[in-house]
Parts: structure tokens; C-alpha cells; sequence
């Protein structure tokens, strides 16, 4: 059994006394994950031409930003050593509930908007609770969520798709808009900042914000770098652990919503593969499974290179089939480069 460290063994900049945890070795690692980006930026640009226009990077954004948002909420419960498989399935439970509110009128545009961070919220937090108090592994804790939730929204829309279409209000549209759109906009034109992207970049700022410099942050940090140690330095360690579940279901119902107003309608389906997208950001950019390690800006950083990947190949005309097999070899080698070690 290894030593236990100190409290602030766990929070970034800290002096561990190992190797892997030192201020030196997590600068490494966020330069290493802005190599891998500028690497894969450099290879998009040369494969596709049309990569760089205005136009396709505000849709890599806007594309992208809800996985952006799931990756932010799967950091928090990565840096305890958790795992959330569930993030893709709430955020599509949410989604199908609201839209089914949304096409029903029985309540307002803002009731609905609420209720639908209020399912993830509660979705995530049934998810801490089991991992907190009952002790079940998050692996097993969130797999079951993965299928309850899917479950749950199949049942709610009878296994079809809940259309909105013209009766979508104003205010859940609004998160799938471009702002500051230039009138009788082209298909190559620029279309505008996307109110999703923006959306992202709020919720990464006051997560990044909360983990680097809050106490709660500090404290998250800790469980995932030595839990014994963090609660025999009086951190109550399982709130933290559920918590850190709450933020995750909390940011996919907050992704709901830009999903729902994207398609105009709810759908609970299998295979999205948002969880997978927001656990390979997340280590992509640095954040260890082991947990303790990782940062909010090292996740955008494998968000974007996750979107541009993907992006690439359909600008490329990629076989479908083959597209599967090549961001999966791509997401091996970003993690490899990210965490190889000086001798």
C-alpha cells in the first residue's frame, strides 16, 4: 500500500513525489495534447480543402459543442477515478421528455427547459447515490443507468421518435441559432457564431474556473489522487463522488437541449456514441482513468480533436464502414502521443 500524500498532493501544481504527478510532468502533458490538435489541424488542412472556410469550422463548433459539454461533466467524474457510461443515454431521455412536454403545451417553453436539465440532474444524481452509498463500481453503477435511461425514454415515446416540428418555442430553438448571421447567407457563407458553441465555452469556463481555483475543485481533485487520504483529511468523500455524477447528469440534460432543438424532435435510440466521445476527449486531453490528473482545457482540446477527425472524413467522402475503424486508430494514437513519457 502506497503512502498516503497530503491533501494538496492531488490538485494540479502540487508537488506529489511522483513522477507522473510533478508541475513539470502536467505541463508536458497539456503541451502534448496541443501537439497531437496542431498535428491533426495541420494533416485536416492539407487532406480537405473546403476545412478551412469559415463556414465548415462554425459547423465543426456547433457540431460538436454538445459532446464538448458531455466531455466537461465526464472530466469532473474522471478526476475521482469514476467513469460515466450513461451521459449519451440521459442526455437522450431528457431530450425525448421534453420534446414530448414541448409537443403536449401543458407547459411552458421555460418549465420544459428546466425539467429538462432537471431529468439529467436527477438521472446523474441516481447515478452518485449508487456509486457513493451503495458502492457499486461506477462501471456497473453507470452501465445500468446506460440502459435504464434508454429504457425509460423508449417507454415514454412508444419506441418512435416524438416530433416537435412547428410547435418547437422560440427559447429551445434558440440554442441551435447562429448569432450575428449575415442576411441572405450562401450554402458556403459564413452562417455566424453558433449559440451552442458559445453555450460550450461558458460551461467549460466556470468548470474550469470551479476546478483550478475553488475549493470544491481542490477537493475533487483529492479524492481521485488518493481517496483514504482525502478523508482522513476530513473530506467527505462520498458527497464528492456523488457529486461529481450530479455535475455529469446536470451538463447532459443542458446538452439535451441543444440536441432536441437540433433535430426538432426527441429520439431515445442506441448507438450515439456521445459517452464514448466524451471519455476519449477526456483522455486524449490528459485526464487519467486512475483519476487526480487532468484539466478542463486538456478536454476541449480532445473535443476539438475528436470533431475535426470526424469532420475530415466526411469533407473526404470516407466510407461510412471504414470511418468506425480510422477514428478509432486515430483516438489510440492521440492517447499515446498525449501520454508517452520522457525517458
Amino acid at each position: 500500500m502506497k503512502p498516503a500524500p497530503n491533501q494538496t498532493d492531488a490538485v494540479p501544481g502540487k508537488a506529489t513525489g511522483g513522477k507522473e504527478q510533478n508541475r513539470s510532468g502536467l505541463n508536458l502533458s497539456r503541451y502534448r495534447s496541443f501537439i497531437v490538435l496542431v498535428l491533426m489541424f495541420v494533416v485536416a488542412t492539407i487532406l480537405a480543402e473546403p476545412f478551412l472556410s469559415l463556414r465548415n469550422l462554425s459547423q465543426v463548433i456547433s457540431q460538436y459543442s454538445i459532446v464538448g459539454i458531455l466531455a466537461v461533466g465526464m472530466t469532473f467524474v474522471v478526476l475521482t477515478g469514476g467513469i460515466d457510461l450513461s451521459v449519451g443515454s440521459v442526455m437522450l431521455c431528457a431530450g425525448v421528455i421534453t420534446a414530448g412536454l414541448l409537443k403536449a403545451g401543458h407547459v411552458s417553453p421555460l418549465v420544459a427547459v428546466l425539467a429538462c436539465v432537471g431529468i439529467g440532474a436527477t438521472l446523474g444524481l441516481i447515478n452518485g447515490l449508487m456509486v457513493a452509498l451503495l458502492r457499486l463500481p461506477p462501471f456497473i453503477a453507470t452501465l445500468a443507468m446506460m440502459v435504464g435511461a434508454i429504457s425509460i425514454g423508449q417507454v415514454y415515446s412508444e419506441g418512435s421518435p416524438i416530433i416537435v416540428g412547428d410547435k418547437m418555442p422560440a427559447l429551445v430553438s434558440f440554442f441551435d441559432t447562429f448569432l450575428f448571421a449575415p442576411e441572405n447567407a450562401g450554402r458556403g457563407d459564413f452562417p455566424g457564431i453558433p449559440v451552442s458553441g458559445l453555450l460550450c465555452v461558458i460551461v467549460a469556463v466556470i468548470a474550469h474556473v470551479t476546478l483550478k481555483y475553488g475549493r470544491y475543485g481542490r477537493h475533487v481533485y483529492a479524492v481521485g489522487g488518493n481517496p483514504e487520504a482525502a478523508r482522513l483529511s476530513g473530506i467527505n468523500t462520498r458527497m464528492i463522488e456523488a457529486s461529481v455524477y450530479l455535475v455529469s447528469g446536470t451538463l447532459a440534460g443542458i446538452a439535451a437541449l441543444i440536441y432536441t432543438a437540433r433535430l426538432q424532435s426527441g429520439q431515445a435510440l442506441y448507438g450515439q456514441n456521445y459517452e464514448m466521445d466524451a471519455i476519449a476527449s477526456a483522455v486524449i486531453g490528459g485526464a487519467s482513468l486512475f483519476g487526480g490528473i487532468g484539466t478542463i482545457g486538456g478536454t476541449i482540446i480532445g473535443v476539438l480533436f475528436v470533431g475535426i477527425l470526424i469532420n475530415v472524413m466526411q469533407l473526404k467522402n470516407v466510407d461510412p464502414y471504414l470511418q468506425g475503424g480510422i477514428r478509432a486508430l486515430a483516438i489510440i494514437l492521440g492517447v499515446l502521443l498525449q501520454t508517452m513519457k520522457k525517458d
